[in-house]
């Protein structure tokens, strides 16, 4: 995703990329647990969260969130818990 303004003291156009945010699941003694991850595609999010130590059990599945979505900050980056996935689908899904 691209963002483009203006910097207001240089007035020069900058041009921000965006790196996409990632639902990451795993299984790992009969227990899920998700992992949210910003990537420049899902193979680079599973790496970072590889690198990171958060990808502990078999991986299941991956998907790419909405954009729309806005993500609280202290969710992203770590283990959610099964309960802390379920209320934040809840909260995003319409």
């Amino acid at each position: 995703m691209r963002c483009e303004f203006v910097n207001e003291r240089t007035q020069v156009n900058v041009e921000v990329r965006v790196m996409p945010l990632y639902w990451l699941v795993y299984r790992h003694n009969n227990q899920i647990s998700v992992v949210i991850e910003p990537g420049a595609s899902i193979i680079h999010a599973r790496l970072r969260a590889s690198l990171d130590g958060l990808d502990e059990g078999e991986f299941t599945q991956g998907h790419e969130l909405p954009g729309k979505w806005k993500m609280p900050k202290a969710m992203i980056g770590r283990r959610l818990t099964q309960q802390e996935a379920k209320r934040l689908l809840a909260k995003l899904s319409p």
